[in-house]
C-alpha cells in the first residue's frame, strides 16, 4: 500500500506540474490576451502569414477564393450530395460497457436534422462540410429556449470569410476562453462561451492546435493556375480564339513616308477587333492598307491548355479527397462505370464516411454537455442503408460465402445466417461441404480412382420403353426409341412404374417429374404476395429453381426477398437461389450450384428450361448470375452461363484480347452467335456479372433454345 501511495502521489504531482504550465508554452498568443487586433492570416491558417515555399509571388491572393474556384467546386458539390445521403442519429449503449447499442429518439438529433426555421440539417452539413474543408474550420452557433437548451443551430465562417464570423480567443490558462464574434469587421462586446459554439476544425494545426489546417490553401498555386488557365480560355473565346499580337504596316513607300497618327492606329486597331469578333465572327476584313499581323504569344495548341489544367486539377481534387472522375471533372481519358463504381466506394471508405465519423466525434465532445448526454453512454452514428455506393453486391456476397463454404472456411449454418436466412436450424452448425477438407475433421481427399469407381456405382437404372401402338405394347430399346416418333411409355426398374404420352427426353423424363419434398418457412408468404400477388404453393418454389426429383428445398424470408436452397440429397451438395425486387423489376439471383460426381450430364440446362418457364409464367423479368472462373480455374460459370443465354458486358480488358473478328461485338450474347464466339470466350473470357432477359422473344431465349436443340435436350 504504501508503494501504491507513493506512485499516486508522485503522479498526481507530475499532473499538477503539467496543468500549471501556461498555454503560450506550446501555442503562443493569437486571438487571445487583450489584442483587439485580427492577425494576419494566410489560406493556410497557419499563424504567419507570408508566401508559399518555392516562390516569391503572392499566390494566394491570385487564387482568390478558394471554394469559389469550378474543380473545387465540383468537388465540393460531390461532398455535399454524398453527406446528403447518409443522415445522422443517436443511440445507446444497451449495459454498461458493453458493446451493444439501440437507436434512441432524442432531441439532439431532431435538432440536427431542423437546426432552424430558415435551412435544413443538410443545408447545413453542407455549408460546413465547404467552409471546413475550403478554409479550415467552421462553427455552429446555439440559440436557447426559456430551459437554457438549444433550440438552434445557426451555421458561422471563420472571420474574414463573411460580412460576419468567429474566432477563438485563449489565454495562458485557458486553451480556449471564448469566442469572439465580428460583424461587418468590428468584434461585439459580448464573446460567446465555449458551450455556446461547436469548433469544427479540419485537422489541427502544427503551429497552433487551437487553430485548423487547411490543405486546400496549400493548394493556392494550382487554384491559382487553373483559374488563370479559365480566364485566358474565356479571353480568347471573346477575341473569337485570336491570340495577342501585333499589326504592322508593309510597303516601302509607307515605311519610309509619314506613319500613321495615333488616331488612324487606333482607328485601325477599332475596325480590326470589330471585323473579327461578336456577331462578325467569320466575315472577310477588307483594309485600305497594307497590313501584317504579329502574334505574341502562343496558340492555344501550342500551350497546351488542357493538359496544363490537368496536375493542378488532380492535386486539388487529391487535396480534397475526391477522385477526378467521382467529381465529374474531365480526365484525358474515357472513364468506365466499373472504374466510377470503383472509385465511389473507394471515395467514401476514405473520405466521406472519415469525415462523416469526424463531424459526429465533434458533436460528441462539443455538443452532448448541453443535452447532458454522457459520451461514453451515447454516441453520434450515420444511417447509410440507402447510400446506393454502399449498397452489397449480392451476386459477388453471395459467390465470397459460397466459395467460403465449399472451401470448408465456415460450415452450412454460418453460410446461410450470412446470406440473410431467417431461423436456420441448429443442426447445421458443424456441417461442412462434403467435399470441403479444411474445417472439416470428417473429410478425406478422395483419389480420383475412387471417384471413377463412385461414378460407376451411382450410374442412373437403365431403361426399357414400351412402345404404344394401337392399345398394344412392345418392348424397344433406347435406340429405337430415338428413331421413333411416334407415343410410347416408359418403364423404370423393377417397380413397374409407367408414364403416359411423354415426349420428352429420356433423362428429362428420369429426373424432372415433381418428386421432390419442400420446406416453406414462417414469412415466406407474405413476401410471395409482395412479389407476385399471390401466395405460391409448396410445389411452386421447388418448379421455380428446376428442382430435379429427390431433392428436399428449403424457402425462407430474407431480407428484402425469398431464398430457396437444396443440398445434401438428391443430385446436389448445394444449390441456392433468391428471388425479389431490384427497383421496378423482380428478379431472380442464381447462386451456388454444386452438383455430385453422380449427377446426370446436362442437368444445368434442362434444370434452367423449367425454372424460365416458371419464372415466366410468375412476371420474373430476369434471371441474374455471377459468371466466375476463366480458362486457368475449376470454374467454369464465366463460360457455360454465355452459352446458355446469359448476357453480360465485355470489359475492355478482355475484349483487346479476344481475336479481332470478335471486338466488334457489343456484349455476350452478341459473341455467343458469332462463330466461334464461344470458343474465344472460353479461351479470353473471365469473371462477370450476367444476366438471362426472360422476355418473349428474347436473344437470351433465342440462344437458349438453340443450346437445347444442338444437345438434342426436351423438356416438353
Amino acid at each position: 500500500m504504501k508503494v501504491l501511495s507513493a506512485i499516486g502521489a508522485s503522479v498526481k504531482s507530475l499532473t499538477a506540474e503539467i496543468k500549471s504550465l501556461p498555454f503560450s508554452s506550446y501555442g503562443g498568443y493569437g486571438y487571445g490576451g487583450n489584442l483587439p487586433h485580427l492577425p494576419n492570416i494566410s489560406l493556410t491558417n497557419d499563424l504567419r502569414g507570408g508566401l508559399l515555399p518555392g516562390t516569391k509571388y503572392d499566390y494566394e491572393t491570385a487564387a482568390g477564393v478558394l471554394w469559389q474556384n469550378p474543380s473545387a467546386a465540383a468537388c465540393f458539390v460531390a461532398l455535399t450530395k454524398a453527406f446528403a445521403q447518409a443522415r445522422p442519429f443517436l443511440e445507446r449503449r444497451k449495459t454498461k460497457n458493453g458493446n451493444d447499442w439501440e437507436r434512441v429518439d432524442h432531441e439532439i438529433t431532431a435538432l440536427i436534422e431542423r437546426p432552424n426555421n430558415f435551412y435544413s440539417g443538410e443545408k447545413l452539413f453542407g455549408v460546413t462540410l465547404i467552409c471546413a474543408m475550403s478554409q479550415g474550420s467552421a462553427f455552429w452557433r446555439f440559440e436557447y429556449d426559456r430551459r437554457g437548451v438549444p433550440a438552434e443551430i445557426w451555421y458561422e465562417p471563420p472571420v474574414g470569410m463573411g460580412v460576419s464570423g468567429l474566432a477563438p480567443n485563449w489565454d495562458s490558462q485557458n486553451f480556449i476562453k471564448n469566442y469572439y464574434y465580428f460583424v461587418d469587421g468590428q468584434r461585439t462586446q459580448e464573446p460567446l462561451e465555449t458551450k455556446d459554439v461547436v469548433y469544427f476544425r479540419h485537422g489541427l494545426n502544427v503551429a497552433n492546435p487551437r487553430m485548423p489546417w487547411s490543405p486546400l490553401g496549400l493548394a493556392a498555386r494550382e487554384v491559382a493556375t487553373l483559374n488563370g488557365a479559365s480566364t485566358y480560355t474565356g479571353a480568347l473565346m471573346k477575341n473569337s480564339a485570336v491570340p495577342s499580337g501585333m499589326v504592322t504596316l508593309e510597303g516601302s513607300g509607307l515605311a519610309s513616308g509619314t506613319p500613321p497618327t495615333p488616331e488612324q492606329a487606333e482607328e485601325m486597331k477599332r475596325r480590326i477587333k470589330s471585323g473579327f469578333t461578336g456577331d462578325k465572327v467569320g466575315e472577310p476584313f477588307v483594309s485600305s492598307l497594307p497590313w501584317k499581323w504579329q502574334a505574341f504569344n502562343w496558340s492555344p495548341a501550342d500551350l497546351a491548355i488542357d493538359q496544363i489544367r490537368q496536375w493542378p486539377q488532380e492535386t486539388v481534387c487529391a487535396l480534397l479527397g475526391t477522385p477526378v472522375i467521382v467529381a465529374l471533372l474531365p480526365t484525358g481519358t474515357q472513364p468506365t462505370y466499373e472504374n466510377l463504381d470503383a472509385s465511389m466506394r473507394w471515395w467514401w471508405d476514405n473520405t466521406i464516411i472519415p469525415l462523416e465519423d469526424s463531424f459526429a466525434d465533434e458533436i460528441e465532445t462539443q455538443m452532448f454537455p448541453a443535452f447532458g448526454l454522457d459520451a461514453q453512454e451515447y454516441r453520434i452514428s450515420w444511417d447509410r442503408s440507402k447510400v446506393p455506393a454502399l449498397q452489397e453486391d449480392l451476386v459477388e456476397k453471395y459467390g465470397m460465402i459460397d466459395k467460403s463454404y465449399t472451401s470448408g472456411t465456415i460450415d452450412l449454418y454460418t453460410a446461410q445466417v450470412e446470406r440473410g436466412i431467417v431461423d436456420v436450424p441448429e443442426e447445421y452448425k458443424g456441417v461442412f461441404h462434403p467435399s470441403a477438407t479444411a474445417g472439416n475433421p470428417q473429410a478425406e481427399p478422395v483419389t480420383p480412382e475412387e471417384m471413377a469407381n463412385q461414378e460407376r456405382l451411382n450410374r442412373a437404372v437403365k431403361s426399357t420403353f414400351i412402345k404404344v401402338v394401337d392399345g398394344n405394347e412392345t418392348k424397344f430399346s433406347e435406340s429405337d426409341w430415338e428413331r421413333d416418333g411416334g407415343k410410347f411409355q416408359r418403364y423404370v426398374g423393377e417397380k413397374g412404374k409407367f408414364w403416359g404420352g411423354d415426349s420428352r427426353d429420356e433423362t428429362s423424363q428420369k429426373y424432372f417429374n415433381g418428386d421432390f419434398k419442400v420446406t416453406v418457412n414462417s414469412g415466406v408468404g407474405q413476401e410471395s404476395k409482395k412479389l407476385f400477388g399471390r401466395e405460391l404453393a409448396a410445389k411452386e418454389y421447388g418448379e421455380l429453381i428446376g428442382a430435379p426429383d429427390g431433392e428436399k428445398i428449403e424457402v425462407h424470408r430474407v431480407a428484402g426477398g425469398i431464398h430457396i436452397s437444396a443440398g445434401d440429397q438428391g443430385n446436389f451438395d448445394l444449390l441456392m437461389r433468391k428471388v425479389g425486387n431490384r427497383g421496378n423489376e423482380v428478379v431472380m439471383e442464381n447462386g451456388a450450384f454444386f452438383k455430385k460426381s453422380d449427377a446426370p450430364k446436362q442437368l444445368a440446362p434442362r434444370m434452367l428450361a423449367y425454372q424460365f418457364k416458371k419464372a415466366q409464367e410468375l412476371g420474373i423479368h430476369r434471371v441474374v448470375a455471377d459468371a466466375a472462373g476463366n480458362a486457368k480455374s475449376r470454374q467454369t460459370g464465366y463460360s457455360r452461363w454465355p452459352q446458355l443465354g446469359f448476357n453480360g458486358v465485355i470489359k475492355n480488358s478482355v475484349k483487346s484480347k479476344l481475336p479481332s473478328k470478335y471486338r466488334s461485338a457489343k456484349d455476350l450474347n452478341t459473341l455467343m452467335q458469332m462463330e466461334g464466339g464461344f470458343e474465344a470466350w472460353k479461351k479470353f473470357g473471365g469473371r462477370t456479372n450476367v444476366s438471362f432477359d426472360l422476355s418473349k422473344g428474347s436473344t437470351s431465349w433465342k440462344i437458349f433454345e438453340s443450346y437445347l436443340d444442338s444437345k438434342g435436350i426436351i423438356t416438353e
